[in-house]
C-alpha cells in the first residue's frame, strides 16, 4: 500500500512539474513557450550595430519577425516630432537614452517596465517605465600606431590631449548632433566638468580636427584605413577586435569615461502593444542580453550577461555620475553651441549610432 501511495504522489509531482514549465526567473515573456504571437510581426527603428542575429534568436524564441528600420535616435527624434509621434514602428531599439528621455517628455512612449527591468540597476532605466537599459555605449579614442609613427607623434591618453596644436589637422571626429555616443562625451563633460570647460575645449579640439563624420562608427574606419592617425570611437567588443587586423589601438581616455543607455521602448502609437511588451521581456532578459552580445558586444546592465576576453576590464562602475534628464534637457544648447563652433567641418544630416 505504502509503494503505491509513493508511485502516485511522485507521478503527482512529475505532472505538476511539467504543467508548471519549470518557469523563467530572468525576465524572458512566458509566451514564448505556446508562440501565443506566432506569425506577428514587429516593425522597429533600431540603433545597434549587426542586430540580424539577435533578432533571428528572438523570432526563434516567440514567433515575432521583426522588419526593422537602422535609424540614429537623433533622426529617429527628428521623425517622431515631425510625425508628431504617430509613427510607422512599434518599438525603439539602441541609439543614447537623451533621446528617449525627449520623446517620452513629448508622450512619443508607452508606459511599460519589462520583466528583466528588475535585475537592472535603478539609475540605468526610466523611474516611470517608458525606457528601460538593454546595454551601454561608451566612448574612447583610436590610434593608428603605424601612422603616428611615421609623423613623429605621440597617441594621446586623455580627451584633454587632443587639443595639443600638434595633432593640427590629424584627428577625425563624430558629430555630436549625429551620434548619440560622440553627444555623451559631451554631456558627461558638460554635467562633470561644467559649462565652460566643455565649450573651451569644444573650441580647442575643433582646431585639431579635420572633419565630422556623419556616423559614429566612421571615425574609426578612416583612422583603420590609415587615412587619420587619430579618431573618436564608440568601446565595443567589435572595435577592440579592430586591433587583430589592423595596427591600432583602442585608448580608454583616463581624464573621462563617457557613456550612455542604450535603451529599449514601445511607441504610444503602436497598435500591437502586447507583441510589443513580448520584445521589450526578452531584450531586458538574460537571453536577450546574450543574443545583443551576439549582435555587438557592449557592456550590458544586467550582471548576469558576461562580455568577451577583451572587454572583461571594463567595468560600469567606473561610469562617472550622469543625469540623463539633464542630458536630454541641455541636448539643444550644448549642439546648438558645438554647431556654431565646428561650422563647415560639421555635416548638416542627421544619421547614426
Amino acid at each position: 500500500m505504502k509503494k503505491k501511495l509513493l508511485a502516485a504522489f511522485s507521478l503527482l509531482m512529475m505532472l505538476t512539474l511539467v504543467a508548471c514549465g519549470g518557469g523563467n526567473s530572468n525576465g524572458a515573456n512566458s509566451a514564448e513557450g505556446d508562440k501565443k504571437f506566432e506569425g506577428v510581426t514587429l516593425k522597429a527603428l533600431i540603433s545597434y550595430g549587426d542586430i540580424e542575429p539577435a533578432f533571428e534568436k528572438f523570432t526563434e524564441e516567440t514567433g515575432i519577425k521583426v522588419e526593422y528600420t537602422p535609424m540614429s535616435t537623433g533622426a529617429a527624434l527628428a521623425q517622431l516630432n515631425a510625425e508628431n509621434g504617430k509613427i510607422d514602428a512599434d518599438v525603439w531599439l539602441g541609439g543614447g537614452a537623451d533621446a528617449y528621455v525627449a520623446a517620452k517628455d513629448k508622450g512619443y512612449l508607452y508606459k511599460y517596465e519589462p520583466k528583466g527591468a528588475k535585475d537592472i540597476d535603478e539609475m540605468y532605466k526610466d523611474p516611470e517605465g517608458y525606457w528601460t537599459a538593454v546595454s551601454f555605449q561608451a566612448a574612447g579614442i583610436i590610434v593608428n600606431n603605424k601612422v603616428l609613427e611615421e609623423k613623429g607623434l605621440e597617441a594621446p591618453k586623455t580627451w584633454e590631449d587632443l587639443t595639443d596644436p600638434k595633432y593640427k589637422d590629424e584627428i577625425i571626429f563624430a558629430n555630436p548632433a549625429i551620434s548619440g555616443t560622440a553627444y555623451s562625451l559631451l554631456e558627461t563633460m558638460y554635467q562633470n566638468k561644467g559649462e565652460e570647460y566643455t565649450y573651451d575645449f569644444l573650441e580647442r579640439l575643433n582646431e585639431n580636427v579635420a572633419y565630422y563624420t556623419e556616423g559614429g562608427g566612421e571615425p574609426a574606419k578612416k583612422v583603420c584605413a590609415g587615412e587619420f592617425p587619430i579618431g573618436f570611437t564608440p568601446i565595443g567588443g567589435g572595435d577592440y577586435d579592430l586591433v587583430n587586423e589592423y595596427p591600432v589601438t583602442i585608448i580608454e581616455a583616463k581624464d573621462l569615461f563617457p557613456w550612455i543607455p542604450s535603451p529599449v521602448a514601445i511607441f504610444e502609437s503602436s497598435e500591437q502593444k502586447e507583441a510589443a511588451q513580448v520584445f521589450a521581456d526578452y531584450f531586458t532578459s538574460k537571453e536577450g542580453g546574450e543574443a545583443l552580445q551576439t549582435a555587438e558586444a557592449r557592456i550590458m546592465p544586467r550582471d548576469d550577461v558576461s562580455m568577451p576576453d577583451n572587454m572583461k576590464h571594463l567595468d560600469k562602475k567606473k561610469f562617472p555620475p550622469v543625469d540623463m534628464n539633464k542630458m536630454a534637457e541641455n541636448r539643444d544648447k550644448v549642439l546648438a553651441k558645438f554647431l556654431e563652433i565646428a561650422g563647415a567641418k560639421a555635416p548638416v544630416k542627421e544619421e547614426t549610432k
